[in-house]
């Protein structure tokens, strides 16, 4: 029904959305520093009818911008607000190696989209909210995390976002993830004259990494842990007196990260033991939690997937972690992979490149139109929404208040 006018709108501005990704790629940003992301988006989404409120929820490169119906109350159940996520922060040295300027892109062009068929087309009488929320630091700053603390979503009723991908999948899951700095601190010594008199802190470094590859025969297939070490002595004359890793632990489920948390922790217990050296642990306090896909969104994103000719193949199980899924703990939340049309892995130069492509835009305008249709059907169905609630409370046990009598 309202297909054909989300899809005129944007063939008939998509020259705009593929300058705004564009745009993001040329000038990549890294975490709480996407300035100019920031106004480039604001900007655009205030000229074309948003109330925008930047520096949003207590980050200055966050916003928060929004259209409503003209018969929509605020705090009324029946009348939905739909949240679109953007990201658009960039990666060290490899630029938009996530393709966040096409996530970004996609955001805005959906919004507008869905704005248009809500604001102009004589058969919506539906009550509806649209919000583009600007969601920052998505590369390790936890920047959704900060604004769910912060209240952000405590007026959204569900959340929508994609992923670029190298190929169309559905029900994404992430991984949880906790981040820890390990520091080893030793005693340094002539490496040559007196090694009795050091203790090597480079020793409990590489004693604890070899310690958790050990660990990994016990592992369950859907855990992981991955280090660097990233610092010590530069004289290789002296006894390193310290030394710096770094370590990502990621499980699929809640539960086990405390569990996988707790094994790692004795493996830098045990390296510090053996060596005689001092521990200190410095764990990252945002920790990101697995995606929760619900299948009810994801279903009605599927549905007009396939009428774009989309076909989807098994996930093969590649999953990184992002903060949306500390989102999906939050409110129903879906963020299918969509693909570019070329197998580039993320997080690669490929990737990168593809990323301000000209190939990449058929696919993002694609996905945007998803988006926008996804949108308008969930203010259309209130049953829809009602199920994907429904499916949320249960995975979650969230039980409604009972009405007072």
């Amino acid at each position: 029904m309202y297909s054909a006018l989300v899809g005129k709108f944007l063939e008939e501005h998509k020259e705009q959305f593929h300058h705004i990704g564009l745009e993001l790629w040329k000038n990549p940003e890294l975490l709480f520093q996407e300035h100019f992301a920031h106004q480039l988006l604001t900007d655009y989404l205030e000229r074309n009818g948003f109330a925008v409120q930047r520096e949003y929820a207590g980050l200055t490169t966050a916003f928060r911008a929004e259209i409503a119906t003209a018969n929509y109350i605020t705090g009324c159940e029946s009348h939905p607000t739909v949240a679109i996520l953007c990201e658009y922060d960039a990666l060290p040295q490899i630029g938009h190696a996530c393709g966040h300027n096409l996530i970004a892109e996609v955001g805005v062009a959906a919004a507008c989209a869905a704005r248009h068929v809500l604001l102009h087309a004589e058969w919506s009488k539906s009550p509806a909210k649209i919000v583009v929320l600007g969601c920052p630091a998505e590369e390790g700053g936890g920047g959704k995390i900060t604004l769910i603390n912060n209240g952000a979503f405590r007026d959204i009723d569900f959340a929508l976002m994609i992923h670029p991908h190298y190929s169309d999948v559905l029900y994404v899951a992430t991984l949880g993830i906790e981040r820890v700095i390990v520091r080893y601190t030793g005693k340094a010594s002539h490496a040559s004259c007196g090694p009795w008199d050091g203790i090597n802190a480079l020793d409990a470094a590489i004693s604890a990494y070899n310690s958790v590859s050990l660990l990994r025969q016990q592992m369950k297939p859907d855990w992981r842990v991955h280090a660097i070490i990233s610092g010590c002595s530069e004289a290789v004359n002296v006894i390193p007196e310290n030394s710096v890793s770094e370590y990502y632990i990621r499980c699929l489920l809640p539960e086990d990260l405390p569990i996988l948390k707790e094994k790692v922790t004795r493996c830098f217990e045990s390296a510090a033991l053996a060596t005689g050296c001092k521990l200190s642990l410095e764990w990252d306090p945002m920790r990101y939690l697995p995606l929760r896909s619900n299948h009810v969104l994801a279903d009605i994103f599927g549905r007009f997937a396939k009428d774009e000719g989309i076909v989807y193949e098994p996930d093969p199980g590649l999953m990184g972690s992002s903060d949306i899924g500390n989102v999906s703990n939050v409110i129903p939340t879906i963020q299918p992979k969509v693909s570019l049309g070329k197998l580039a892995l993320i997080h690669t130069k490929e990737f990168a490149t593809l990323a301000g492509s000209p190939d990449a835009q058929p696919y993002a305008l694609r996905a945007a139109k998803i988006i926008a249709l996804t949108t308008l059907e969930l203010f259309d169905s209130p049953g829809l929404r009602a199920a994907a609630q429904k499916e949320f409370n249960m995975a979650f046990k969230k039980i409604p208040d009972e009405p007072e009598i």
